[in-house]
């Protein structure tokens, strides 16, 4: 077994969490955690966060570690990803990147809107990463037809999780140094 996870025990949001990962590569990680509907939020850079909730789904398909052996592992394999909390903390951003507001992005993201009358939607970003997230307050996913797969150059992630559905689109950034760093 390549994916491993620890017992949840930080807390966040009145819930516990743990991480989850992989020593053999992102991808099975990535596959792991579309498969428990982890939505991308959730992905550190290096490891999944994993609610008490999901815990024992998560159980069924990883290895429960000591946490201390979560980082071991990480580094033995070479995919432990070095930077400290603030490179890889989500962001709330009030508007879309200049780079990101005009073009095929900001064409696609036009055309799905209609698709989510009642939804949440949050700009997040950090240092290599920016994601918009379409949360609707139900767990039914909207038609888009063509306009699932996302434009080039992005990533869409589809996730039900806490009896919602939520739309992720996952683009490169270079993001602007943070005054808080």
């Amino acid at each position: 077994m390549s994916l491993f996870i620890d017992t949840p025990r930080w807390e966040w949001r009145g819930m516990l969490w743990a991480h989850m990962i992989s020593d053999q590569s992102l991808e099975e990680l990535h596959a792991a955690g579309r498969a428990l509907n982890l939505r991308w939020v959730a992905f550190g850079r290096d490891h999944y966060d994993v609610p008490d909730v999901l815990w024992p789904a998560a159980c069924e398909i990883a290895q429960l570690v000591d946490s201390r052996e979560i980082v071991r592992s990480l580094r033995r394999t070479g995919l432990r990803v070095h930077g400290g909390k603030p490179k890889k903390t989500w962001r709330q951003l009030q508007a879309m990147p200049a780079q990101h507001q005009t073009g095929e992005t900001a064409d696609w993201l036009r055309a799905v809107r209609p698709h989510f009358d009642d939804a949440a939607i949050e700009v997040l970003g950090r240092p290599s990463e920016l994601v918009v997230m379409h949360l609707r307050r139900d767990a039914h996913a909207p038609d888009l037809g063509a306009l699932a797969g996302g434009p080039t150059g992005g990533r869409v992630v589809h996730t039900v999780a806490d009896h919602r559905y939520s739309m992720e689109l996952v683009l490169p950034w270079d993001a602007p140094p943070d005054p808080a760093d």
